[in-house]
């Protein structure tokens, strides 16, 4: 697998990501099981914090918890900006 698509900072990225759009919508990790039951998505909640917080998740359930968000749209210049931002924070710490 190529080294961009399993990086420390792709996984950082989509982590700050999803913790940005939870808080901002006031959601925790049962609600956010719940609605992906919903949708028919079965993850428990212990299993979803896992994911969310590695950033280790595979397409199918990234967009799954987009729609489950209800984020209506994905911008790029934001993850991107947050992209370049986890890259700095960990220049700093080599």
């Amino acid at each position: 697998m190529s080294k961009i698509f399993n990086s420390p900072e792709m996984n950082e990225t989509i982590r700050r990501y999803f913790a940005m759009e939870k808080n901002m919508r006031g959601l925790d990790y049962r609600e956010l099981s719940k609605r992906l039951a919903d949708a028919g998505v079965e993850q428990s909640e212990g299993n979803l914090r896992v994911k969310m917080t590695t950033g280790k998740l595979g397409t199918p359930l990234f967009l799954h918890l987009l729609m489950a968000m209800d984020v209506k749209q994905l911008d790029m210049d934001q993850l991107s900006n947050i992209y370049e931002q986890v890259r700095s924070d960990l220049q700093k710490k080599v």
